[in-house]
């Protein structure tokens, strides 16, 4: 990106990329080369026995990419990017088939813990259920915690589910 040496935007200004001063813009994973995501406040022991996504919702989808517990989301409607882990599956109603779950037959509540690329960290609910062989639905709570033991009331969706 390229600036002129003044407000008139055209002195020194000659391309986008040549300039009066120039600045190279990249992305933080690219820099540092770290696509973990560390879990604060988690042992390594806990992280171990995170939760899991079903093996249907495994792959890559539009915008979204789940990966055993992974997480990665783009938004583009925010130009956000949420790489995430899961933490905890939201326990379902007692109505609920475990196999029906299992197959993405009725929606799935988790508990994930979400990054963005600029460093800010979130504990938020999303809903995921499986409309046809390749349609998921996807639904992200708009309403992040800082601390995850709000979050462990198990009243997630109940309080903090909005969908982007």
């Amino acid at each position: 990106m390229a600036f002129s040496s003044d407000s008139t935007c055209v002195n020194h200004l000659y391309t986008s990329q040549d300039g009066y001063e120039t600045l190279h813009l990249e992305n933080e994973d690219e820099i540092q080369d770290d696509t973990s995501l560390s879990i604060s406040g988690i042992s390594s022991q806990e992280e171990e026995s995170l939760c899991s996504f079903p093996e249907w919702m495994n792959g890559h989808w539009e915008g979204l990419t789940i990966d055993g517990s992974s997480f990665v989301y783009r938004d583009e409607h925010n130009f956000v990017t949420y790489k995430g882990k899961c933490l905890e599956a939201v326990e379902q109603s007692a109505s609920n088939n475990d196999r029906d779950a299992e197959l993405g037959k009725i929606g799935l509540k988790y508990l994930l813990q979400l990054k963005t690329e600029c460093g800010e960290v979130s504990y938020n609910c999303a809903l995921f259920q499986r409309r046809d062989s390749n349609v998921m639905e996807f639904q992200l709570g708009k309403l992040g915690f800082v601390f995850m033991g709000f979050m462990k009331n198990k009243n997630c969706f109940h309080y903090s589910f909005f969908a982007y």
